[in-house]
C-alpha cells in the first residue's frame, strides 16, 4: 500500500507540471516596447525531458477518441511504457502490473466495475473521475 501511495505521489508530481489535453500555444517572452524595427517576437523554447520516466501507466479512455489518441501521445513522450484500454472494460484488473492507471473518458462515460478492494494508484480526470469517486464514496467525488 505505501508503494501505491508513493508511485501515485510521484505521478500527481509529473502531471501536475505537465498539462495533457491542451494544445500547445507558444508563449511570448517580455520584450522591450516594440518599434518599427523591433516587430518580430520569438516564442518560448518547450524543453523536453532527456529521459522517460520508468512508471509503467495503463490509461483506460474512449477508445479511438482524438482525446486518447492525444493523451496517449503525451505520456508516451513521458514514460517508458504505456498501455491501453476501453474505460466501459475497466474491472481493476488491467492495474495489475502497472505503476499508475490513469481513468478518463470525453463525452458520457461508460461506467466501469470498480471492485471496493481495488487500492491501486489511480488518477481519475474530469466527470468521469468526479462519477468514479462518488460512486466509491470518495472525498473527490461530487458534493
Amino acid at each position: 500500500m505505501k508503494r501505491n501511495l508513493l508511485t501515485f505521489l510521484a505521478a500527481v508530481l509529473v502531471f501536475s507540471g505537465l498539462s495533457a489535453c491542451e494544445k500547445k500555444v507558444p508563449v511570448e517572452e517580455e520584450k522591450p516596447a516594440q518599434t518599427p524595427q523591433n516587430t518580430s517576437i520569438e516564442p518560448k523554447t518547450v524543453v523536453e525531458p532527456e529521459e522517460k520516466s520508468g512508471l509503467k501507466i495503463f490509461y483506460a479512455g474512449h477508445r479511438g477518441s482524438d482525446r486518447e489518441k492525444e493523451f496517449v501521445e503525451f505520456l508516451q513522450k513521458h514514460f517508458a511504457q504505456v498501455e491501453t484500454g476501453d474505460l466501459g472494460k475497466f474491472d481493476g484488473s488491467q492495474a495489475d502490473g502497472v505503476d499508475v492507471t490513469i481513468l478518463d473518458y470525453d463525452g458520457t462515460a461508460p461506467e466501469p466495475s470498480i471492485p471496493a478492494d481495488y487500492t491501486a494508484a489511480t488518477i481519475t480526470m474530469g466527470v468521469t473521475g468526479a462519477r468514479i469517486c462518488s460512486s466509491l464514496g470518495l472525498a473527490t467525488g461530487y458534493l
